[in-house]
């Protein structure tokens, strides 16, 4: 068995086994899930910080960057940032880094374990089925391409730890763990929408000017995203205008479109029987952080759309698709055996789970895009995939 394999198999092996012995035993299984959970964080972790510089097509660029940036003063951040383009904050932690060790190693080990580490806190904090929050991270690519576009993931995993602010209207700590993302990669600052976004209410007359929109600016993406870039950046327009009209992405907005019917339905008509049985507070605060997750899927299809026609949109995409590791486990998550119709419905939630490897994940690292196959080890060798 290999790596990343292994890596895909377990959290659904987790999954279902923990379906199992609540269905045997009546009883909450959640400690188990739990620790299932930490098992998964140690796993992916260890992979994560231990992986050669190979493995990721800009890690090599970050490492080797890394030692310059060690060798030098904090005067010359100025010039890094000219030169390479990358964000003060991200400078700054490198150079701090720098001081405690110029091996690559430490770098690798400090992004890949803040990345991990808020990545299951956030997973223990909003998911009520980490094993499958940690199923779907790895299905939709996320572990994988944490490997590759780490300032990116540092990123995003500072705007997972601003979610809270939302449900509990902390409008200036949201702001400020924003800049603080956006001081890593610049691409964060669209993360401000989901704020106000999320004050818009979901319903049927929405959803069809929702999609309606979302339509015409496909129609017309390339006038469009053309005049809004000339309009933020005459720099930028210049650096991007070639590419607008070409993008990618036709088979992840159909799977976000899927996802957002399939439970933004069960949110209106599904049984609340499963909710009404658990006296479990926790289960009740996790779960009223689903309107945040549909509206985060919603948003993540509108960038899709644009994806389609300017491809480094699919960065920003990238923030709102994090909605998905919540949304699905949550929705899914009161499944009950002994109702016929759940039974049903639990059997061909597993069949969907299944298929995805086969249409996304499978494809996706076969061309291998991120860079990450074959698996290195730090100083070894190791084939993976």
């Amino acid at each position: 068995m290999t790596v990343y394999t292994i890596g895909l198999i377990l959290p659904l092996l987790f999954y279902i086994l923990v379906f199992a012995i609540e269905q045997f035993t009546k009883k909450s299984c959640a400690k188990i899930d739990e620790s299932f959970s930490r098992i998964l964080f140690i796993y992916y972790t260890f992979f994560t910080i231990f992986r050669g510089t190979s493995v990721g097509t800009d890690l090599h660029n970050y490492v080797r960057r890394y030692y310059l940036m060690s060798q030098y003063d904090f005067s010359s951040i100025t010039v890094w940032h000219e030169r390479w383009n990358f964000e003060y904050g991200f400078l700054f932690i490198n150079k701090v880094l720098g001081y405690v060790n110029n091996s690559p190693q430490i770098f690798i080990l400090v992004s890949g374990l803040f990345i991990l580490a808020t990545t299951h806190w956030a997973i223990k904090k909003y998911s009520l089925s980490p094993c499958l929050s940690y199923y779907f991270y790895v299905v939709f690519i996320f572990w994988a391409t944490s490997l590759n576009l780490v300032r990116l993931f540092i990123a995003m995993s500072i705007c997972l730890m601003s979610i809270s602010c939302i449900k509990e209207k902390k409008l200036k700590r949201y702001i400020i763990l924003v800049l603080a993302a956006a001081l890593i990669h610049r691409s964060s600052i669209i993360f401000l929408i989901l704020y106000p976004f999320c004050k818009v209410k979901i319903n049927l007359r929405r959803i069809m000017l929702f999609f309606s929109g979302c339509v015409f600016v496909y129609i017309l993406g390339k006038n469009l995203i053309g005049i809004a870039i000339r309009g933020f950046s005459s720099l930028y327009y210049e650096k991007y205008s070639a590419r607008i009209g070409t993008g990618s992405g036709n088979g992840m907005l159909l799977l976000l479109i899927f996802v957002f019917a399939v439970c933004y339905l069960n949110e209106i008509y599904g049984s609340k029987e499963g909710i009404k049985s658990s006296s479990n507070k926790m289960f009740e605060e996790k779960l009223s952080y689903n309107d945040i997750w549909l509206h985060m899927v919603l948003l993540a299809i509108a960038f899709n759309v644009v994806a389609l026609k300017l491809e480094i949109a699919a960065r920003m995409m990238w923030f709102f698709k994090l909605g998905l590791l919540f949304l699905i486990p949550n929705t899914f998550r009161f499944y009950n055996a002994r109702r016929k119709g759940d039974i049903f419905l639990f059997l061909g939630f597993i069949m969907v789970c299944l298929i995805l490897p086969v249409i996304y994940y499978h494809s996706s690292m076969v061309t291998d895009n991120f860079g990450i196959v074959p698996f290195v080890f730090f100083g070894n060798t190791l084939i993976a995939y």
